[in-house]
C-alpha cells in the first residue's frame, strides 16, 4: 500500500499534489458521479420543442411585431409614435441650468 502524507502540515498549510489512496479517492469519485447524474436528470426533465415549432414561432413573432428600426419593411411612422425618436421640449433644443 503506498504511503500517503496527511492533508496538511502541522501549522495547517495544505500540501499540494498529495497522492490519495484508492480508498480516499472513491468517495470523491462517487460524489462527482452523483453530481453529474443529477445534472443529466435535470437536463432530461426539461421540456423539448422541435426545431420546426421554434422556427415557426420566431417567424410568427417577426411578422406580428413592428420593428421601428426597420422602416423599409414597416414604413415610416409618425414621430410622436416612434419610441426611438428624440423628444424636443417646447423651448427648443437647449436647456439652461
Amino acid at each position: 500500500m503506498p504511503e500517503t502524507r496527511p492533508a496538511a502540515n502541522l501549522n495547517g498549510t495544505p500540501y499540494r499534489n498529495v497522492p490519495l489512496s484508492k480508498e480516499a479517492r472513491a468517495p470523491l469519485q462517487l460524489k462527482r458521479i452523483e453530481s453529474h447524474n443529477l445534472r443529466q436528470q435535470e437536463e432530461l426533465s426539461r421540456e423539448r420543442v422541435p426545431v420546426s415549432v421554434a422556427a415557426m414561432s420566431i417567424v410568427k413573432y417577426c411578422n406580428e411585431t413592428k420593428d421601428y428600426m426597420v422602416p423599409s419593411v414597416w414604413g415610416r411612422i409618425p414621430r410622436d409614435e416612434d419610441p426611438y425618436a428624440t423628444k424636443q421640449s417646447n423651448g427648443g433644443c437647449c436647456t439652461a441650468m
